[in-house]
């Protein structure tokens, strides 16, 4: 690759990356309470693509014969430090939205910065402290991208948990997709980034088009993700769900009040069984895209009563009890009615996707649709 020919993708990249970052400063979404960590996720997003492209062309100012030392190998490594944080907390703020704070941004980048001021100032003393320098920095630098991939894959299964907690696993799962390909497709540019650091131009002009390809898919995929935020938002900010631990608690509050702790569980299981009773003559479980809280609605309990009876009484999940209840509805219309179509017995059912009837049919019968209705 000619430097010439590296030059020009250097300074497209820096424009086209800066750009992104001001379509994210001036992009607009909805106003209220759902939207406050996705505005804040925005901004620190914004703020990461225009430093890029800034420091980007800063860089193309610098004489060549300086564009590769050592020090500024280290500021290239910082940089994507950085940016590896941003990324994460993008993401996170997504999943995880109690976990992401203003100062839990600062006080990562304030590390980062401070250990990289550090290893730079190494760096001048002698050579041989430099590469020795250098070499620590790219250990804290993979060590850094292991704590955000552990972060990641703890925050998404406790995600992953809430949402097919509080819907059907269908209606989310293109979600659950796209923000998994987000983030370890983010770790894997991270990792590239090493190729800037050899001094091999064309080595280099290739990381550059492909983390300039990934920013662009990175800001569509975030710009369009406030259009889920609302399906999303309720699932993952919600209070902890009643628990053994909880009830414990409350427990030794009653004991030490004299309050009966038992008393309110019996009468709390009486008033689940009536309204089960209830939304089971009603034949409400054939109804389809209806959250875990509007069945608790129509239950006339709250969300974590009703949790917490289907995991302490019935020592199941609702998720699974519903759709038992649906594959039941479902065996008695393809005996009573053999020549309805499939897909009709799936509506009817509380199934608004085939294939899914389909998955759950064979799992919870142990036979598939067709083999239930050969004679």
């Amino acid at each position: 690759m000619s430097t010439t020919l590296y030059t020009i993708i250097n300074w497209v990249s820096a424009a086209m990356i800066f750009e992104l970052g001001i379509v994210l400063a001036l992009f607009k979404t909805k106003d209220g309470h759902e939207y406050h960590k996705y505005h804040a996720a925005r901004k620190w997003l914004s703020v990461a693509c225009v430093t890029l492209g800034v420091l980007m062309a800063v860089n193309q100012l610098i004489p060549a014969d300086v564009n590769h030392t050592m020090w500024l190998r280290v500021v290239v490594l910082c940089i994507a430090a950085l940016q590896a944080m941003m990324f994460t907390m993008t993401i996170l703020s997504i999943i995880a939205v109690q976990k992401v704070t203003r100062r839990y941004i600062l006080l990562q980048t304030l590390l980062i910065v401070a250990g990289g001021a550090c290893v730079m100032s190494v760096c001048g003393l002698s050579p041989e402290m430099s590469r020795a320098a250098f070499y620590f920095g790219i250990i804290a630098y993979l060590l850094l991208l292991g704590y955000y991939a552990r972060s990641f894959i703890h925050s998404f299964h406790l995600f992953r948990q809430e949402i097919n907690t509080y819907y059907e696993e269908e209606e989310i799962n293109y979600s659950l997709r796209w923000i998994r390909r987000l983030f370890w497709s983010a770790l894997a540019v991270g990792l590239l980034s090493f190729l800037s650091l050899t001094g091999i131009y064309w080595l280099d002009g290739v990381f550059i088009i492909i983390y300039t390809a990934y920013y662009i898919y990175f800001t569509i995929q975030f710009i369009n993700y406030h259009r889920q935020l609302q399906i999303v938002q309720p699932a993952i900010a919600r209070n902890p769900m009643l628990s053994d631990e909880n009830l414990d608690d409350k427990r030794k509050e009653d004991d030490a009040t004299g309050a009966s702790c038992q008393d309110e569980r019996n009468a709390l299981i009486r008033h689940m069984e009536q309204g089960i009773s209830r939304w089971v003559e009603e034949k409400r479980y054939t109804a389809f895209d209806k959250s875990v809280e509007d069945v608790a609605n129509e239950m006339e309990c709250t969300i974590h009563e009703l949790h917490w009876y289907f995991r302490e009484v019935m020592k199941t999940s609702f998720p699974l009890w519903r759709n038992q209840l649906r594959i039941e509805m479902a065996k008695q219309l393809l005996r009573e009615q053999p020549a309805m179509k499939i897909q009709e017995v799936a509506l009817q059912s509380g199934f608004n996707n085939r294939s899914y009837f389909y998955r759950k049919f064979a799992e919870l019968t142990g036979m598939s649709v067709q083999e239930f209705k050969q004679p």
